[in-house]
Formats: C-alpha cells, structure tokens, sequence
C-alpha cells in the first residue's frame, strides 16, 4: 500500500465518522465520531511527513559503521598542513606530531 492509498484511506474513514456524527441521536456518539473524524483527518495529513522522516533515519542508519559509530566525513581544507583555520573546530584539525 502506497502513502497515497494510506492517506485516501484515513480521509475516506474521517468523511465516514463525520456522517456518523451527523445522523447520531446521543451527544455522546455525536463526539466519539466527530473526534475519531479528526484524528483520522490529522494523521492522513501527517502520513507523507512520517514517511519522509523514516526514510531519512534509514540513511542514516545505512552510515553506520560495523561498530555502530556514523561515518564522519573528513574535513575538506584546502590549505598547506602548516596553515591553520579558525573555521575548523579542533577536534576535527589534523593532529600534528
């Protein structure tokens, strides 16, 4: 099932309660349905941001190490091992022996 179909799905149930709401003769029932309906039509809404979220942890996890440690990139500078940066925080400076 696509997000797509997930999401048509939740606002298919939400238009569903809300006429439940509408034809119910209890105030109590009236309430149920009516707040089921919006939660319904709130997570249809959140499907799409959910799926981004998982899908950007996925790659993060895909940058771990075998040790469980993320891969830091190495700093790119460009300049001659005896020039130093202030741009560069110093655990990422190379070590000098």
């Amino acid at each position: 099932m696509t997000d797509e179909q997930l999401a048509a799905m939740h606002r298919l149930l939400a238009n569903y309660h809300r006429k439940l709401a509408t034809e119910a003769v209890l105030d109590v029932v009236q309430q149920y349905h009516a707040d089921l309906a919006q939660r319904l039509a709130d997570e249809a809404g959140l499907i799409p941001r959910r799926t981004a979220i998982v899908e950007r942890l996925y790659e993060r996890e895909q940058q771990k190490t075998p040790g469980g440690a993320y891969k830091i990139p190495e700093p790119s500078t460009d300049l001659p091992d005896n020039e130093e940066t202030d741009d560069v925080p110093l655990f990422l400076r190379p070590v000098k022996n």
